[in-house]
């Protein structure tokens, strides 16, 4: 039997697909601001952007605006972060707005006054004591619900400027700094520079995988990313895949893939490949400020830079179809044909030959949208006028020798 290719629908043994959706939200749909400087999402799944224009929420259809009008002690936003008991933590930037509490109802706001050792706030972590860690431009202070204390140079910290927080395993504190990076076990600080294995000084960004390694992000000094297992330090720069050696932003997922925004784009390390994206392939931006993943894997991303137009959040949707259906001396290599694709009313699916096959349907969060149960090949017309724009999954089982065939098609309206 000859093989068959149509454009954008291919299946070949053994062959890995992924299939991704980018969807961007900019103020013209419910965002406050387009300047997305960092993103957590709660229990419920909601996504909480700030930016400098205040917060927004997204539940996943409607939008909420908190600014100064609601609570907000600055629109300003530098940082977010979420306790155990659901209350939202607002950092302020360049406004001496301090740090704002918010349970869902009641706005508290805290101030050099307080306790904090500045108002301008540049991250914040908190530790599973539910101690809240606030990293500022002079220094960081801790704060466990009623008594404050803060670290500078003068008892430990390498540097005042405290860009990134990140808590390991063990509960030891990690600071990003623009002098290096601190470790704090409590009691003890440890220093680590470029005179240990960092490439940079200037620290970005902070994130801690499963294996405990720490990734370093560097900014404004061609420094890349660095990762430190606890002994030996490696270095990844864009001669080694990533698209830019200035970093914004890191996070890892599930399946411990590295994700680091930039000020070009986006670059994805398995450990062993890097891929990357940028406006080309779907980002709103490529000035990537934070990243958060959600429990469906969906990657969203903040962007926009401080100067010029743009910005805004874009998510990504990544399903990964695996086909493994080996051929043998007796099979005959085959792909299925469809037309047309894109579509916008109907495709019409070719099977190989006239075996029972079960045809699956689904979009890219994984859910089912049309099922067909032992159908005869070979051809079925599927009706896609009542779908969605987007892209679609096919799973095609065949019941006579149980091969499984992936795919992809696009509805366009």
């Amino acid at each position: 039997m000859k093989t068959k290719f149509t454009l954008l629908f291919a299946f070949v043994f053994s062959l890995t697909i992924s299939a991704q959706k980018w969807t961007s939200y900019t103020t013209t749909n419910g965002l406050v601001y387009d300047k997305v400087t960092s993103i957590v999402i709660d229990n419920q799944g909601n996504k909480w952007f700030g930016t400098g224009g205040g917060v927004s929420k997204f539940d996943g259809t409607n939008w909420t605006t908190y600014t100064t009008t609601e609570g907000l002690a600055c629109n300003n936003i530098s940082s977010i972060a979420i306790d155990k008991q659901g209350n939202i933590w607002f950092g302020n930037w360049d406004c001496e707005g301090g740090v704002t509490k918010f349970d869902g109802t009641n706005w508290i706001k805290y101030k050099k006054s307080d306790g904090l050792v500045s108002n301008n706030i540049l991250s914040i972590a908190i530790d599973e004591q539910g101690n809240k860690w606030f990293g500022t431009n002079e220094g960081v202070s801790k704060f466990d619900g009623t008594n404050w204390t803060s670290y500078t140079t003068t008892n430990g910290l390498v540097d005042n400027w405290v860009t990134s927080i990140a808590i390991d395993s063990q509960g030891n504190k990690w600071f990003g700094t623009y002098g290096g990076v601190s470790k704090f076990d409590g009691t003890n600080w440890t220093t680590y520079t470029t005179s240990d294995g960092l490439a940079c000084n200037t620290i970005s960004s902070i994130a801690i995988d499963k294996q405990g390694n720490k990734w370093f992000g560097n900014w404004d000094c061609n420094g890349g990313v660095t990762k430190f297992d606890g002994t030996n330090w490696i270095t990844y720069k864009e001669t080694d895949g990533i698209i830019n050696n200035n970093i914004l932003s890191i996070a890892t997922d599930e399946q411990g893939n590295k994700w680091f925004g930039t000020i070009s784009g986006v670059s994805k390390f398995d450990g062993t490949n890097w891929t990357s994206y940028t406006t080309f392939n779907g980002l709103v931006d490529n000035w990537v400020t934070s990243i958060a993943i959600d429990s469906l894997g969906n990657k969203w991303f903040g962007t926009g830079g401080w100067s010029g137009t743009g910005g805004g959040v874009s998510k990504l949707e990544e399903v990964i179809s695996s086909i493994n259906a080996p051929k043998t001396e007796n099979q005959t290599s085959f792909s299925l044909s469809t037309f047309s694709n894109p579509t916008s009313k109907e495709i019409s699916l070719f099977f190989p030959n006239l075996d029972k096959y079960d045809l699956v349907i689904s979009d890219l969060a994984g859910k089912i949208v049309k099922q067909y149960l032992e159908l005869i090949g070979g051809k079925v017309i599927i009706k896609t006028e009542k779908m969605e724009s987007g892209i679609y999954l096919l799973s095609l089982k065949n019941l006579t020798n149980g091969n499984i065939y992936n795919g992809k098609f696009i509805v366009t309206k």
